[in-house]
């Protein structure tokens, strides 16, 4: 079992909008190269979506960068990542917990209160929502936070709403929160998500019940199909007019527009004529 907090964060933000057996394959790979937060923030933009290439929405891979760029720089974050309850403390650490122990906070309080923090905290980073930055301290920490994903999502659906429809994410949590395991938070959603896939599997359950259920749009012939030849081309070319682009990709209507939105991103930059990866 994997308690890792970079391994976790990276596994997380792959998994927001990725296939889990698409994410098996890319994972060691991504993890090889770039085995820590510091690895990560020293490398290129260039670098980092060569290996994020066929995981789809590239921006990901951009906010994995630069949130481990915030990460190794913020001391926040240092102490977050390495205070786990735990020695090795940092001074700011030690410093924290008597004041909140001056303060009259339970051990308890003290808890959840940093569960708090940490939850907070982790979505100041780019591409972090609440539950990719519950299921991080979760997973990392072992604390119990209260969050959802697709598998967890069938799971309640299954048990709690077989015969509702447009169910809302909020009537799920509230499940959640009712049922969560709190000494063994970690575990418990482990569980969750491997008996939702499983459910998916054998059961062949979707989630059409919930309210935030969308079919996933067809990926021949889409933006998302365009884009990833973009930077593909990008990658293995160098830096590329746009009329080099649209030559190479067969004059599609949609490039130029595409190519902007990426520059807009800052995924892509454009010297003179010629666009590239930022910084490449």
């Amino acid at each position: 079992m994997v308690d890792d907090p970079y391994k976790i964060f990276v596994s997380e933000v792959m998994l927001q909008q990725t296939q889990v057996t698409r994410v098996l394959v890319k994972y060691p790979e991504f993890i090889k190269r770039f085995p820590t937060f510091r690895s990560l923030a020293r490398a290129s933009l260039k670098d980092v979506l060569t290996v994020w290439q066929g995981m789809g929405y590239n921006r990901r891979g951009k906010f994995l960068k630069e949130a481990a760029g915030i990460i190794v720089k913020d001391k926040r974050y240092e102490f977050m990542f390495h205070n786990r309850l735990s020695f090795p403390r940092t001074r700011e650490s030690i410093e924290l917990d008597r004041s909140r122990i001056k303060s009259g906070m339970t051990e308890q309080q003290m808890l959840k209160q940093v569960q708090h923090d940490n939850v907070d905290l982790l979505q100041l980073l780019p591409g972090v929502g609440h539950n990719t930055a519950c299921a991080v301290v979760t997973y990392s920490f072992n604390m119990p936070t209260v969050f959802i994903e697709t598998n967890i999502r069938a799971v309640y659906l299954y048990h709690f709403f077989k015969d509702k429809e447009n169910v809302s994410d909020s009537d799920i949590l509230n499940r959640v929160k009712n049922t969560l395991d709190m000494q063994n938070p970690r575990d418990w959603y482990y569980a969750l998500t491997d008996y939702g896939a499983m459910l998916k599997k054998t059961k062949k359950f979707q989630n059409i019940q919930s309210k935030h259920y969308t079919k996933q749009s067809k990926f021949e012939g889409s933006r998302r199909q365009l884009r990833g030849r973009i930077l593909k081309l990008l990658i293995e070319s160098g830096p590329s007019s746009l009329n080099d682009i649209r030559s190479h990709l067969r004059e599609d209507p949609r490039i130029e527009q595409i190519v902007e939105d990426m520059k807009n991103e800052g995924i892509l930059e454009i010297i003179q004529t010629h666009y590239r990866i930022v910084g490449s």
